[in-house]
């Protein structure tokens, strides 16, 4: 007996630029709840929650929100100044999956390194929210606000071929094991008889430089601005292992893996 095994089916242009509206968004009701919390004048206080609900009305007539997950819907649905630390811990994350969509759309020509966050994104073009709304909520480009942006963004985008797709994953998967490797190290300074950290590190880092993952090892070590990992700071590897678990979900979803992108809530037919 054979067993079938079915191949990833990545999503189509379509769907990236909808879960890039949907990441887009999420980031935008943070800053909404954000500039809700830090405002001192009422009247600001009131027009940004204003602006929460009207961004809450407007998804309700987009057809992209289908793809918000379920946990993402129900952050959505809650009222305007109702977010906690769960929700505003989690934009951190979104930056990176946004950026990681926006670069797979050709929009970012550049792939960060793996000690380098994605910018903090303009989200005018995406969803029409001017940067220096967070200033005042005032601004007359807000009139405009929430802005479909999505035909436009399929009309001038393209998807990256799969082949530049699965590359970079396999590079941000690398960069994951070192910061995972590097974890255990800390936490067990002593492998258990029979291993070596130095060389079962040399070796895959010997590995991923063949593959192309990696630039040519420094010390046996994976290298970072000519430097071994292993001699970094912690505070230089926390923030790989947090900028690579943080984009490999995208990469994964990207190249049609099963993710937690995938958990969008079911639609009952009436």
């Amino acid at each position: 007996m054979t067993l079938q095994v079915n191949s990833p089916v990545p999503p189509d242009h379509s769907q990236v630029v909808g879960r890039t509206l949907c990441l887009s968004t999420l980031l935008v009701r943070g800053t909404l709840e954000t500039a809700q919390a830090l405002a001192a004048d009422p009247e600001d206080r009131a027009a940004y929650h204003e602006l929460a609900d009207r961004l809450g009305f407007w998804l309700g007539q987009e057809d992209f929100a289908a793809q918000f997950t379920a946990t993402e819907s129900d952050w959505l649905a809650l009222p305007p100044g109702g977010w906690d630390g769960t929700q505003q811990e989690a934009q951190g994350e979104l930056i990176e999956g946004l950026g990681v969509l926006l670069w797979a759309l050709g929009l970012y020509e550049r792939f960060p390194a793996c000690d380098e966050p994605f910018p903090m994104h303009d989200l005018d073009p995406l969803v029409g929210w001017p940067a220096h709304a967070l200033v005042s909520p005032h601004v007359g480009e807000l009139a405009q606000f929430p802005a479909r942006r999505a035909d436009v963004l399929l009309s001038i985008t393209q998807l990256r071929p799969l082949p530049e797709l699965r590359a970079q994953r396999g590079t941000v998967e690398c960069w994951l094991w070192r910061s995972q490797m590097a974890a255990v190290q800390r936490s067990q300074p002593h492998p258990v008889s029979g291993q070596d950290y130095g060389v079962t590190i040399g070796i895959a880092a010997e590995e991923a430089h063949a593959a192309g993952a990696i630039g040519r090892p420094v010390q046996n070590d994976f290298p970072i601005k000519g430097r071994p990992f292993g001699r970094l700071p912690e505070a230089v590897q926390l923030e790989c292992a947090r900028l690579a678990a943080a984009r490999k979900p995208a990469l994964d979803w990207l190249r049609g893996y099963a993710t937690a992108w995938d958990d969008t809530p079911a639609v009952v037919a009436a």
